[in-house]
């Protein structure tokens, strides 16, 4: 599979500022950006084998009540003359392909500094952002099965594939940011801020429908694999704490030493998982053959992925001419990982809460030469993913990793 992506980017930009006569003073910028996106990829098709299914195709034989199951297919159930056209086009072979898309965005841009005084500001900014497919989602490989019953209908689903695809749009947000900022000193400053971000087109697994053409028929066929959710696809808004001080202050080595520390709450509406929307009398959730693969559980309620309501960063820090130290605590709450498990029973996995404490000594002999050592998750942090298993989505354990403390010793030299 080969894939390419091409850009071409526009901006423009505009700078301004007003002083007033008690002190205080507005500037900023308003911006916008337009940004033309193209993405191929080569691949191919491989379309089903009629007769691989429906043995030397003999419908009559393959329809009949003692045919394969001892029960009539539900493809038996179709016109004839959509089983001819069925016959006609899925015959086996397989073809390369060059699947193409492309996009265009344009992302304006708005941001505002009110100064107080010399050493107080408060910022607003407002901005338009698009975050483009992995690139490991640009493939164009479909495999075509042949389709089997829908569990709710009976009937025949019609062929079905599944495939990473070009055609995926970006996540596209609207972003809105409001500060607080002091700095009361030269290395000292407290700020606080409130963000709201708005998600359209969050990539999700799902289902798509595509048509084929081959040998002059045309069939739709439902390809499972990334897509877009349809509507709005979620809310992240929330509040950032933020404080960092320099002690120098103090008498001496000591007025080499400071704190940072910051604290983020984040409040986010989930997605849909999209994937399969057919399920059976239990409850379970099965694909185009009849394989049950997993139940269907609604987790909008759940965070967006990778997001975690709490996280918590604090650093304790010594530097003076010859030596650079740091003690350093990292904590997030859980978090989605995904609304869907590449196993079965495919359910949606959360992260559980982690936190890890690493430390860094640097002493430097001259610009050109250092020594170091780094130690990483000194409190041997063991990591945690757990399953939803109902409606309600509660969670049981699933995996667990031991990431081991590390130790690094660390010779750097510049030449």
């Amino acid at each position: 599979n080969h894939s390419e992506q091409d850009t071409m980017a526009y901006y423009a930009k505009f700078d301004f500022g007003f002083e007033f006569d008690n002190g205080m003073f507005l500037d900023g910028n308003v911006g916008i950006r337009y940004v033309e996106t193209d993405v191929s990829a080569i691949g191919g098709i491989v379309y089903p084998d009629f007769n691989s299914t429906v043995p030397g195709g003999d419908l009559e034989e393959y329809c009949s009540a003692d045919g394969p199951g001892g029960s009539i297919p539900s493809f038996c159930l179709e016109d004839p003359a959509t089983q001819e056209s069925y016959r006609t086009w899925a015959d086996g072979s397989s073809v390369i392909i060059q699947d193409k898309y492309d996009y265009s965005n344009t992302l304006p841009s708005l941001n505002l500094r009110w100064g107080l005084n010399e050493d107080m500001f408060i910022r607003f900014g407002y901005s338009e952002a698009i975050s483009r497919p992995d690139f490991g989602l640009m493939k164009s490989n479909f495999p075509i099965n042949f389709g089997g019953e829908d569990s709710t209908t009976g009937e025949w689903a019609g062929p079905d594939a599944q495939s990473a695809q070009v055609r995926i749009d970006p996540i596209e947000a609207s972003n809105f940011d409001l500060s607080w900022e002091w700095y009361f000193a030269d290395v000292g400053s407290i700020t606080v801020t409130g963000f709201y971000k708005d998600l359209d087109n969050y990539i999700v697994p799902g289902v798509s429908i595509r048509d084929f053409e081959n040998n002059g028929e045309t069939w739709d066929v439902q390809v499972s694999g990334s897509s877009n959710t349809p509507d709005d696809s979620g809310k992240i808004k929330g509040i950032e704490f933020a404080y960092q001080q320099l002690f120098d202050m103090l008498p001496g080595l000591w007025g080499g030493l400071g704190v940072q520390a910051n604290y983020t709450y984040i409040d986010s509406d989930g997605v849909p998982n999209t994937s399969f929307d057919n399920r059976s009398d239990s409850g379970s959730v099965e694909d185009n053959d009849g394989n049950i693969i997993g139940p269907l559980y609604d987790v909008s309620d759940m965070g967006l992925p990778g997001l975690s309501e709490n996280t918590v960063n604090l650093v304790l820090f010594w530097e003076t001419d010859k030596i650079s130290t740091r003690l350093a605590y990292n904590y997030r709450s859980e978090y989605t990982l995904t609304t869907r498990d590449v196993i079965d029973p495919y359910t949606p996995i959360v992260h559980g809460d982690t936190g890890q404490l690493d430390f860094s000594f640097f002493y430097t002999f001259n610009p050109a030469f250092k020594i170091g050592l780094q130690a990483v998750n000194l409190t041997d942090e063991v990591t945690e993913t757990l399953s939803v298993y109902n409606d309600a989505l509660d969670t049981a354990p699933r995996s667990f990793f031991r990431n081991d403390r590390r130790y690094s010793f660390i010779l750097r030299g510049q030449f």
